[in-house]
């Protein structure tokens, strides 16, 4: 029997054209033999859909589109597709409308209807707001009408019994994990109903180094349980979530034996015997179990930033960007990640020099728009300035320079690139990283404008890393900008080393408090200066409200200030309690 992996990239409430893409998926296996065809977790309208979930018609509209695909898929192929069902149960018994289910559709009809039975609350996860748990185990029977099984069974046609499950539904093997978020395991379920193999269907979120622990997760479920494991992820990015693809195929001994695209849509086919490992020599787009092998964090969160920016835009009926160029390292960077997903002719930089610019930040900038081919304008904001001055002279009389008069510049910068990004139709991409997000180094309605923050998940010392792997084979970032000290320029002769610690300190506490969730007293035993934690931690705290008032950003680590990141703003905890 043929089983194919449709790796798809749809988009949130295009229920039509998400529609189209699984119907060509299933045309393009059948021609192919396949017989079964696995998308991803609500791949009819796209992952998370959130509060779309509310609205009757968007359910209606689902219900319609699953009858048409059934209706429009040739006749020897069955798929699996993901979609949204409504609960008959939920008002007579308490319960929550919804269920997260996958449809089984063959014959031009459905044929049965399969419910996600884990769902999860952490992180960017709200399954539980939505919907009710399935509590069956989810299986069925599909006949093979393979020529090798119809000669094996003399002329008849053999069943394959197929265990089915959604996303979450595979991580809850406390063997693995050494503890259980839940209380059933679908995939102890699934071994006991004696099923020949189980497959997947998910949208689960990128994060650095997320493919290597999937990988291991289901490699120890199939060595455990001796079931092969079929896993298709969703691809693409939506909103500050992006997903990488690497759908995979393992055989009963935990081998990894075919590998969607990582950060690519694709379409992968295996031909398995349910009594036999599957025969590599059989598999389309065979890659070799090396070819999984994680690549360097800097080139994978390149590309993953790169899918982000791409899809961000494309989905929200973008073709051009622009951002600022201050002749600094993170605004290169996100030049050079603009110009990588939409081509360099269709971003626009903008140098915006004040009086308390060094010419190393223009000649910089300069030479970054002749590296990338990228448009360049300059529109010095001195005459802004002054206006400023002129109209506040009134009520700062008597008072000294300060942050007040030093984030007017950077809030000019912020209109004008607004200005430029309305008047243009260009998407404004921001271009602070998470260890200035975290702290508050950064200026809101000024260089926090913008329609997406596209390093906001990357701490300042990884952007370092990423640009010097950039410029491995040729320069793309100027050696200047990766060599000279930080500064937001707007006062003389300032360097960021004069309001925060090192970056590499910096970065190191703030992972622990963030990521690791570490107390004061613990980072401080970790050999910090305590003053620094301490300042550190105040700071996180009050940066609170800006961050609230952010750009979306997109999503590296499993820990960032996103859909997942849910602080008061009014408290004292962190400030107070340590």
């Amino acid at each position: 029997m043929k089983i194919a992996i449709a790796q798809l990239n749809p988009t949130i409430g295009d229920i039509a054209n998400n529609a189209q893409q699984i119907i060509i998926a299933a045309q393009q296996a059948a021609k192919q033999e396949v017989r079964l065809l696995l998308t991803p977790e609500l791949s009819l309208c796209g992952y998370p859909p959130r509060d779309l979930l509310l609205y009757p018609r968007f359910i209606y509209s689902m219900e319609e589109k699953l009858k048409a695909i059934a209706e429009s898929i040739p006749q020897e192929i069955a798929i699996l597709v993901g979609t949204v069902t409504e609960n008959p149960h939920a008002h007579s018994q308490g319960q929550k409308p919804l269920h997260n289910s996958i449809a089984l559709l063959e014959a031009g009809e459905i044929q049965q209807i399969f419910h996600k039975r884990l769902l999860p609350t952490y992180d960017v996860f709200d399954d539980d707001r939505y919907f009710q748990p399935g509590n069956q185990s989810n299986s069925f029977n599909l006949s093979d009408y393979s020529k090798n099984s119809i000669r094996q069974g003399e002329g008849e046609t053999s069943n394959v019994h197929i265990g089915v499950t959604i996303c979450e539904d595979l991580w809850n093997e406390d063997t693995f994990w050494g503890k259980r978020s839940y209380e059933i395991n679908p995939i102890a379920d699934l071994a006991e109903s004696k099923v020949d193999i189980i497959v997947n269907l998910s949208a689960s979120p990128y994060s650095v180094g997320k493919q290597q622990l999937r990988e291991n997760m289901l490699r120890h479920a199939v060595e455990k349980y001796q079931i092969p494991i079929m896993y298709t992820n969703q691809v693409g990015a939506n909103d500050d979530i992006i997903f990488d693809g690497n759908s995979i195929a393992l055989d009963k001994n935990g081998e990894i034996l075919a590998c969607g695209k990582s950060f690519e849509s694709d379409l992968v086919v295996v031909e398995i015997d349910k009594l036999q490992y599957p025969d590599v020599s059989k598999i389309e787009n065979w890659q070799s179990p090396l070819s999984s092998l994680k690549k360097t964090d800097e080139a994978e969160i390149f590309s993953a930033l790169v899918l982000g920016v791409r899809d961000y835009a494309r989905k929200c009926g973008f073709t051009k960007a622009l951002l600022g160029l201050s002749g600094g390292i993170d605004s290169s960077l996100v030049a050079a990640i603009a110009s990588e997903a939409l081509g360099y002719d269709n971003v626009l930089g903008i140098m915006m020099p004040s009086p308390y610019s060094s010419e190393h930040s223009i000649t910089d900038a300069v030479a970054l728009v002749k590296n990338l081919g990228i448009k360049s304008e300059t529109i010095p904001i001195k005459q802004g300035m002054t206006a400023y001055d002129t109209m506040l002279e009134p009520l700062f009389a008597g008072t000294e320079f300060g942050v007040a008069e030093e984030n007017i510049q950077s809030r000019l910068r912020g209109g004008i690139l607004m200005a430029v990004a309305n008047k243009f139709n260009h998407l404004l991409l921001s271009t602070g990283n998470k260890s200035e997000m975290a702290v508050g180094y950064c200026t809101l309605y000024g260089d926090m404008n913008g329609g997406l923050a596209v390093i906001a998940d990357v701490p300042k010392t990884k952007v370092f890393e990423i640009c010097r792997w950039l410029n491995q084979e040729q320069e793309i970032i100027p050696v200047n900008v990766i060599n000279k000290p930080p500064s937001a320029e707007l006062k003389p002769g300032q360097k960021d080393a004069d309001s925060l610690p090192s970056y590499e300190i910096l970065d190191d506490i703030l992972e622990r408090i963030v990521c690791q969730h570490q107390s004061e007293i613990e980072v401080i035993q970790s050999g910090h200066d305590a003053a620094t934690v301490q300042k550190v931690f105040k700071l996180l705290a009050r940066a609170e409200f800006k961050r609230r008032q952010a750009p979306p950003g997109l999503k590296i680590t499993d820990r960032a200030f996103g859909t997942g990141w849910r602080m008061p703003i009014a408290s004292k905890w962190l400030v107070s309690d340590r």
